[in-house]
């Protein structure tokens, strides 16, 4: 099956394709800017019509919630081995993924781990980002220490401002970080 989508970009679609194909389809329409009405059958059947009406989340809001949630918690300092990062963020993904409809959000990006390296590119550009914005220190250019630098005042601005619920980044944080 083939899909026009606003300028003539065309895709092949498999009715055998697996699930997060789809997923990825959905979120290039969501990065462009594209129209969901204009594509085909099968990615509207996996996709959420009111996509577009929901909240967007970016990688940044994800990983800034969950950092201010654990400055909050006083877990402002750990140290982890070389991919577990990524393999936290993504699980903590995944739950995200699990929950989107009832949140009324929609994540723009992914963390999908490399199985070769072990890591997630979207991950790094996000925890440098936070970087930026004086969020966290890092100790080592692998990620592998991490020093929260928030205080709990802006720790509660970053919450307050982000799509996602507080009690829901805290379930995350508790579930997928506590044991950092």
């Amino acid at each position: 099956m083939t899909g026009l989508f606003e300028g003539g970009l065309g895709v092949v679609l498999k009715p055998e394709a697996p699930q997060h194909f789809y997923r990825s389809i959905q979120l290039l329409i969501v990065r462009r800017g594209f129209c969901l009405t204009c594509c085909t059958e099968a990615v509207l059947k996996s996709s959420n019509p009111e996509l577009l009406m929901n909240n967007i989340v970016t990688s940044d809001d994800f990983v800034a919630g969950v950092f201010a949630m654990l400055a909050l918690r006083g877990q402002k300092q750990f140290q982890m081995s070389d991919t577990e990062l990524d393999s936290r963020f993504e699980k903590a993904f995944e739950d995200l993924m699990a929950h989107e409809s009832e949140l009324s959000v929609t994540p723009n990006f992914t963390f999908f781990v490399d199985e070769l390296h072990g890591d997630s590119v979207s991950l790094r550009d996000a925890v440098l980002s936070a970087r930026d914005r004086d969020i966290v220190e890092l100790k080592n250019p692998t990620f592998k220490r991490i020093n929260i630098l928030l205080d709990d005042a802006r720790a509660r601005r970053y919450l307050d401002r982000n799509p996602l619920p507080a009690n829901f980044l805290e379930k995350i944080v508790t579930k997928y970080f506590s044991n950092i």
